[in-house]
């Protein structure tokens, strides 16, 4: 079961500009800042995009590489943040990785990668699949993926 909550902070005489406050287990907790349009009748966001580039790409740039060498994982999300090490310098934490795989489905598919999330009588269980048929990224058919600034070299057909 998820859980998630939206509310909307208005100030006393100011229906034009309100606060959209989000708060879940999986999602990022989020204050988006809004506008009424009269107009078009609707609420417009008012807050710039955010960067990218975050902790969610590296992680995920991360899992390609070590799965490009490995094809599959099963295990723990401690035990996946241990393997991450071999191809990464940077920190993952436990809490995060889960939600970072189920939030990214999507972009895992288009790079090849199936996952499962399993719950057995000692633990959660993580299973992930490289299949280098179905990954339509640019570093498919390369021998050289980069994480962190760092380029490291595999067998472009494992």
């Amino acid at each position: 079961m998820r859980a998630f909550l939206f509310w909307l902070h208005i100030e006393i005489g100011n229906l034009i500009n309100v606060q959209l406050h989000c708060l879940g287990r999986d999602i990022e907790n989020a204050e988006i800042n809004l506008q009424f349009d009269s107009n078009l009748k609707k609420w417009i966001v008012t807050d710039k995009p955010l960067d990218c580039k975050n902790k969610d790409n590296i992680f995920l740039a991360a899992l390609y590489v070590y799965l490009k060498e490995h094809i599959d994982f099963s295990g723990t999300a401690s035990e996946l943040v241990n393997a991450l090490k071999s191809v990464s310098d940077e920190t993952f934490y436990l809490n995060r990785v889960t939600r970072d795989l189920v939030q990214n489905g999507y972009i895992l598919r288009k790079f090849g990668i199936d996952f499962q999330y399993k719950r057995t009588r000692t633990g959660r269980l993580i299973i992930l699949h490289y299949d280098h048929e179905r990954d339509s990224s640019d570093s498919k058919n390369s021998t050289v993926v980069t994480v962190n600034g760092e380029s490291k070299q595999y067998l472009a057909n494992p």
